[in-house]
């Protein structure tokens, strides 16, 4: 598998791991964050641009992002009692990530997460959940 895949396996592993309530191990890798085929709750994980900075690694070395997408999706109903629940989903995965070297993929030594609206609106106009954070992944690579 490439870096970008064992990436998000390892990520996948890591939200996983935080045992969300409702979501649990519903966790899927997608190419494009879609609602096919879902069951809800669900954290879906869907690459996002990858940047190289050519000033930033070490002889030899590149540092490249690697950015991934985490979309929390749920059927809602525009109920106003869901706050917690969902607040609480946003606020683990970012302390899960933020900061921290990425367990299972060594090369990854920093993860920052950069989060987008806690609850779409048009989503929930739509009764659903809809809410995304993008985190990247500085992984330190070989060049060449």
């Amino acid at each position: 598998m490439g870096v970008w895949r064992n990436i998000m396996t390892a990520a996948q592993n890591t939200i996983k791991g935080l045992s969300l309530s409702g979501i649990g191990n519903n966790v899927v890798i997608r190419t494009v964050a879609t609602e096919r085929g879902l069951t809800y709750p669900v954290a879906v994980l869907a690459p996002q641009r990858m940047t190289i900075n050519p000033r930033a690694g070490v002889l030899g070395s590149d540092d490249i992002q690697y950015g991934v997408l985490v979309a929390l999706l749920a059927a809602d109903n525009q109920s106003l009692d869901n706050t917690e629940l969902y607040t609480g989903w946003i606020e683990a995965i970012a302390r899960a990530f933020v900061n921290k070297r990425l367990s299972g993929v060594a090369s990854v030594h920093m993860c920052e997460v950069l989060p987008g609206e806690a609850v779409d609106r048009q989503g929930w106009d739509n009764n659903r959940l809809v809410s995304v954070q993008i985190i990247r992944f500085t992984s330190r690579e070989a060049r060449g």
